[in-house]
């Protein structure tokens, strides 16, 4: 091999290490940002169980009003803002919350293997121009 060769391997593994290293940024950053949004929607999440909570507590204190034939509707309102029950928007809402934050953790994890795999790569590009930097010495030596 000519040491033209050699050098234009070097510059070329050394291009593709600057390639990994701005993807591995960039993935970082990614992850920087997903985790940010899982912990706003964690923290919006329990603002609203919070709030339908306090609601729920509101709604049935109207049961003290049996009189006037206002119990059935606050069982219909507590139901419809429970947390608990299946058939509640507010559940169903959760569910939906609950299923966004897997979906980033997952979008993590995934952006997670990739950088392993990029720094896989790196080690391997690293030995590799070593390597070649040592035959290059050779070649000049020669």
């Amino acid at each position: 091999m000519e040491i033209n060769e050699v050098i234009r391997r070097i510059s070329r593994y050394q291009a593709n290490v600057e390639n990994l290293q701005l993807e591995k940024t960039r993935l970082l950053n990614e992850i920087d940002d997903l985790d940010n949004s899982r912990i706003y929607i964690r923290n919006q999440r329990g603002k609203a169980e919070e709030r339908f909570a306090t609601r729920v507590a509101k709604v049935r204190s109207l049961d003290s009003y049996k009189s006037r034939g206002i119990r059935g509707i606050s069982e219909k309102l507590g139901t419809i803002n429970s947390l608990n029950a299946s058939s509640s928007y507010v559940f169903q809402a959760m569910v939906m919350i609950e299923t966004m934050i897997a979906n980033i953790d997952r979008g993590i994890w995934e952006r997670e293997y990739r950088i392993n795999e990029i720094d896989c790569e790196l080690g391997n590009y690293s030995e590799k121009i070593e390597k070649l930097k040592i035959r290059k010495r050779r070649l000049e030596r020669e």
